[in-house]
């Protein structure tokens, strides 16, 4: 039963695809040229409004005094659980 079903159904694809093409699928570059055309007259009206928003926000800069507080808590953070970890092996 199970070969049958396999057979007819390669049957049908093989005769899908050796099917003459019709009007339909012959206008295919027109749909696929205008569906991009809208896809990139989306994306640049995505890059015009985040750049607007990145525009009208006043993102401060990192002076270096934060850069090296920053550093100072991610390196002391690292020492402190490798003490812990050093604390806890000797146990």
């Amino acid at each position: 039963m199970l070969k049958r079903l396999m057979l007819g159904l390669s049957l049908a694809a093989t005769l899908s695809f050796l099917a003459p093409v019709s009007q339909a699928d012959a206008s295919w570059d027109g749909w696929w040229s205008r569906w991009q055309a809208r896809r990139q007259e989306r994306i640049e009206r995505y890059r015009e409004w985040r750049e607007s928003r990145i525009e009208s926000r006043g993102v401060p800069e990192l002076d270096p005094g934060t850069a090296g507080s920053a550093i100072v808590l991610v390196i002391g953070g690292v020492a402190y659980i490798a003490s812990r970890r050093r604390e806890e092996g000797a146990a």
